[in-house]
């Protein structure tokens, strides 16, 4: 009987986790508290002697870091953050002291969605996700799938982009959106 492979990461993080550093980042972590109804699950000094603060907003963690004796450079973020309700979010955000970069508005795409950037430096984009009766009717989804280099040959590559997969050399074949009436 084998026994189960342990995790690679921790419970309640996702294969990528943001970390944002900041000078204030003890002021950014209310303020994702305030905008996005952030939970803060963990709080300590770090190594460099800064703050080091792992918040959840909805299924996903953020870390933030920063302040207090760290003297390391500010990396700033934008993220994207889907949400229940785009507008009562981007209320908050204004709320607590985020400036608009763009109100709540409905894209071809089937989201609703707007901007906001905070004053340590992040964008924050948030969305919500339609139903599909918001979606245009030529609107087609495209899943991911593996294509050999020769029939990638074959595609056209001016409507399609390819990445190697290093692990396998083939290719991977990602297209999220087709539009057909759409002149990209």
């Amino acid at each position: 009987m084998s026994a189960k492979a342990a995790p690679i990461f921790r419970e309640g993080f996702h294969t990528i986790t943001p970390y944002i550093t900041v000078d204030e980042a003890a002021e950014l972590i209310e303020f994702v508290k305030d905008a996005f109804e952030g939970v803060e699950q963990f709080r300590t000094i770090g190594s460099a002697g800064g703050i080091h603060c792992e918040v959840r907003i909805g299924d996903s963690m953020v870390m933030i870091g920063g302040g207090g004796a760290w003297k390391g450079t500010p990396a700033p973020a934008s993220l994207l953050v889907y949400v229940d309700d785009v507008d009562a979010v981007y209320e908050n955000a204004l709320k607590a002291g985020a400036t608009s970069t763009n109100a709540p508005t409905e894209q071809e795409y089937g989201d609703r969605d707007a901007g906001v950037s905070d004053r340590f430096g992040n964008n924050w984009y948030i969305s919500t996700r339609r139903p599909l009766e918001h979606n245009p009717a030529d609107l087609r989804t495209i899943t991911r799938c593996k294509v050999s280099r020769e029939h990638l040959r074959r595609l056209n590559s001016s409507s399609r982009r390819s990445v190697p997969n290093r692990f396998t050399g083939q290719s991977l074949l990602t297209v999220m959106w087709y539009m057909p009436n759409q002149d990209w």
